[in-house]
């Protein structure tokens, strides 16, 4: 029988100490006299609510998250926080290489160069061709 299938009544029959592990090992406040803590367990338990992983657990799971990020068209890149120690350069040491970028060379890049300013829009070929007209 599983938990959530426990009545209330059964759940009443628990421990104060087993009522406060139940909602531990979920992440649950554990204060409270006894019917409130079966309260807690029983409405837990209505809800689903999964035990917490432990740290372990969740850090393979972040490890494994981030392994999904490097990996990209069956391919797996090197780590750059790991594995990736030569030919980087520091932030100070690198800016010199950085290309020059200002605001107003971004703002000269977005006014004459951007596909979106540069490409004519239906609107100005809608103008164009009621002009002709």
């Amino acid at each position: 029988m599983e938990e959530s299938e426990l009545s209330f009544e059964e759940k009443s029959t628990w421990t104060v100490a087993s009522l406060k592990d139940y909602l531990r090992i979920r992440g649950l406040k554990q204060t409270g006299n006894k019917t409130k803590l079966i309260a807690l367990v029983y409405g837990a338990s209505q809800l689903g609510v999964q035990p917490k992983p432990n740290e372990v657990e969740e850090d393979r799971k972040r490890s494994e998250q981030y392994r999904k990020v490097l990996k990209i068209c069956g391919k797996t890149l090197p780590d750059p926080l790991s594995e990736l120690n030569d030919n980087w350069k520091g932030e100070k040491e690198g800016e010199h290489c950085w290309p020059p970028v200002s605001y107003y060379a971004i703002t000269e890049w977005l006014l004459r160069e951007a596909p979106c300013v540069s490409q004519p829009s239906i609107r100005d070929k809608e103008r164009a061709s009621a002009l002709h007209e």
